[in-house]
């Protein structure tokens, strides 16, 4: 309803930038949530996309445990890659992707590791974006080594 709403009163520009800031939004959160997780699968590596940073006692009291807020976010998250990625916004979404791949590791969530970065490779292909096919294509290679590692 709110969408339909926006999208009857509000010009297209405007409403493509409450996304874009909401997406850098997630993307400030997941990047603090991400660098308090103990275990580290992959290196701390960042793009150029916006981030909308909240008050920081506000954004470590969401975040205190970093697992929890993932689980609780989860679906939000993917939500928010799958949004970039079909709006051409390939630098959030890949960055939104590699941010959660710690998070996917710790629990096994392979199919959301694999969703996520299939939609943000696509989206940088399409973009020509060769910084952020590279981090998706290593993050992808480090799932598929999880999955036969856990097969054998």
């Amino acid at each position: 309803m709110l969408r339909e709403r926006a999208a009857a009163e509000e010009p297209l520009e405007l409403r493509a930038g409450a996304v874009r800031r909401a997406i850098g939004g997630w993307l400030a959160l997941a990047e603090a949530a991400d660098r308090s997780l103990f275990e580290r699968l992959t290196w701390d590596i960042g793009g150029m996309a916006a981030r909308w940073y909240m008050e920081p006692a506000r954004a470590r009291g969401l975040v205190l445990d970093a697992l929890d807020w993932f689980d609780v976010e989860r679906a939000a998250i993917r939500a928010c890659v799958a949004q970039a990625a079909a709006s051409r916004q390939h630098e959030p979404a890949w960055e939104l992707a590699a941010r959660s791949v710690n998070y996917y590791a710790a629990r096994g969530l392979h199919e959301d590791w694999a969703d996520s970065h299939e939609r943000a490779l696509r989206a940088c292909r399409h973009a020509d974006n060769l910084w952020g096919e590279e981090i998706m294509v290593r993050n992808l290679a480090t799932l598929r080594t999880s999955r036969l590692t856990a097969e054998l």
